[in-house]
C-alpha cells in the first residue's frame, strides 16, 4: 500500500527568483568593471579601496592609490567605494637612495 502525503510543496530559492529581465539587471549590478594599472579587471560592486589592497596582498605595504588622476589618502581607503569604469593606479613605495 502507498502512502500519499498532502503535504504542501515547501518553496525553494527558485521559486523566489526574479524574471529573467530583472535578474539581468541584478547580474550586472553585482559586480563592476574597473582598469587597474592598466588592466581590466572585474570587482564585486561595493568594494573599498581596503578591499583591492588586500586582495592585491598589499596590506601592510606602504603605497599609493589614484583613482582617476586623484590621490586617495590612506585615511579614506576604508570608506571610499569603486565605481564602474574608475582607473586606479596602484603603486608601492620602494626603498633606495
Amino acid at each position: 500500500m502507498t502512502t500519499v502525503c498532502a503535504c504542501a510543496r515547501i518553496p525553494t530559492l527558485a521559486d523566489f527568483r526574479a524574471p529573467a529581465s530583472t535578474q539581468r539587471l541584478i547580474d550586472t549590478m553585482s559586480t563592476i568593471n574597473i582598469e587597474l594599472n592598466g588592466s581590466p579587471v572585474q570587482l564585486a560592486a561595493g568594494t573599498v579601496v581596503s578591499d583591492l589592497i588586500h586582495s592585491l596582498g598589499l596590506a601592510n605595504t606602504r603605497l599609493a592609490v589614484e583613482i582617476n588622476t586623484q590621490i586617495i589618502p590612506s585615511s579614506q581607503h576604508d570608506r571610499h567605494r569603486l565605481q564602474q569604469d574608475d582607473k586606479i593606479e596602484v603603486v608601492t613605495a620602494i626603498g633606495g637612495g
